[in-house]
């Protein structure tokens, strides 16, 4: 019994040997050093405790400068153990976009920032009035506050004219201490990279956004509603569980934008009617106000009626095809019950293929009629079949005439 008594107080005594390096490994790296994760790049960083110095990025050099520090405070440890110290819970979690946006809060004024912010686009109260609640939908987004729905509108900068500050206006939404989290380079190809994107940034700039593959749109569209991404972070074997931040913006120098009609909603688009100011954003007030606006309940997103009025707004940036380029060149849709005639779906579809049989050879009365109502149109049921109330576009329509007369 007394050999075994003796056994296990020689192995505490080696323990307390082995373990006490680590102890004053841990006070050591604790009184000298700060250390916290970046959520959002999952990054470990660090600092001289208590100084203002920049946050650096604990890679293999900024371990090496702790190990050294180490040494030198004459604590034998092996690197391994500095190592898992360092990226345990003693590194505290941090969201670089939720702590700037904390030490804002409370500090507004009480002068609204919109105003002058969506004024350097356009002077027009839709573009204030749309922009400020776009804007209140990325702060909300930022903060988490909502975790059933995506901000899902892209504010779209259109201007047939370069050198309007497009690029820079929506890359100076961001305060100078978050630009880290603006990206312009932005892919549809690669889906996790773009999956990524929605966590590790705040504005996602997709530039030129007319040079697009129309064929990629409709997995833009399912990305913009994404609330969970789903990826698998470099060096990682679980699925990412970090919630999207990411709000969505874009320019083109086109106005050949849109393709899906149900789907234009999604898209703010604003014209700017001059260059575009930039520089001079009170980010503090600007975003204090957001916050206080978020949290006192005011609309981050579009009422239904305001969704009809982006859409009928949107008409103008829509892609034409071959068959809608072919029917609106001879007829328009009235205004009113006064105006115009009743043509019913097949008259409509037999006169256009009497001019261009190719637009119309792929088309039955059925689906031509889906396609109408896709253009906005509205059918009335008739004895004839469902009909349309159009009008003649007089010019154009004498060479319809002309043209079916010759066949």
């Amino acid at each position: 019994m007394e050999d075994k008594d003796k056994m296990i107080q020689g192995y505490e005594h080696r323990k307390q040997l082995m373990l006490m390096p680590i102890r004053e490994m841990k006070q050591y790296v604790a009184d000298t050093y700060d250390v916290r994760h970046n959520v959002i790049t999952d990054v470990y960083e660090f600092r001289h405790k208590n100084s203002d110095e920049a946050w650096r990025p604990l890679d293999e050099r900024g371990f090496n400068t702790i190990a050294c520090g180490v040494e030198d405070a004459n604590i034998f440890c092996l690197d391994s153990r500095i190592k898992h110290w360092l990226r345990s819970d003693f590194a505290k979690d941090y969201h670089p976009v939720r702590q700037w946006l904390e030490s804002v809060r409370g500090k507004w004024d009480g002068v609204d920032r919109t105003a002058d912010l969506f004024g350097r686009i356009s002077p027009y109260h839709y573009c204030r009035d749309m922009g400020r609640i776009w804007l209140r939908a990325v702060v909300s987004q930022w903060l988490g506050y909502d975790t059933k729905h995506a901000n899902a509108v892209m504010m779209l900068l259109v201007s047939q004219q370069q050198g309007m500050h497009k690029s820079t206006f929506v890359r100076e939404l961001l305060p100078p201490e978050l630009r880290d989290y603006y990206t312009d380079d932005f892919s549809l190809c690669a889906k996790g990279n773009a999956q990524r994107k929605l966590v590790e940034f705040a504005i996602v700039n997709i530039d030129e956004f007319d040079k697009e593959n129309p064929k990629k749109l409709p997995e833009l569209k399912t990305l913009m509603q994404t609330m969970k991404p789903s990826f698998i972070g470099a060096y990682k074997k679980n699925f990412n569980r970090l919630p999207r931040i990411a709000s969505f913006v874009g320019t083109s120098n086109s106005r050949q934008l849109l393709y899906d009609r149900s789907g234009s909603r999604r898209f703010l688009i604003l014209e700017p009617k001059e260059m575009i100011r930039t520089g001079g954003i009170d980010y503090v007030q600007l975003y204090a106000q957001m916050i206080h606006e978020v949290e006192a309940g005011l609309p981050t997103y579009y009422t239904k009626a305001q969704e009809r009025e982006i859409q009928r707004r949107n008409q103008r940036y829509y892609v034409k095809d071959e068959l809608e380029t072919l029917f609106t060149t001879f007829f328009r849709q009235a205004r009113n019950n006064k105006e115009g005639e009743l043509i019913t779906t097949e008259d409509l579809l037999r006169k256009l293929d009497n001019y261009d049989h190719h637009a119309v050879r792929n088309l039955t009365p059925i689906t031509f009629g889906h396609r109408l109502v896709d253009l906005g149109l509205t059918p009335r049921h008739t004895r004839r079949g469902n009909a349309y109330r159009l009008v003649r576009l007089q010019k154009q329509y004498s060479r319809l005439t002309d043209s079916n007369s010759e066949r």
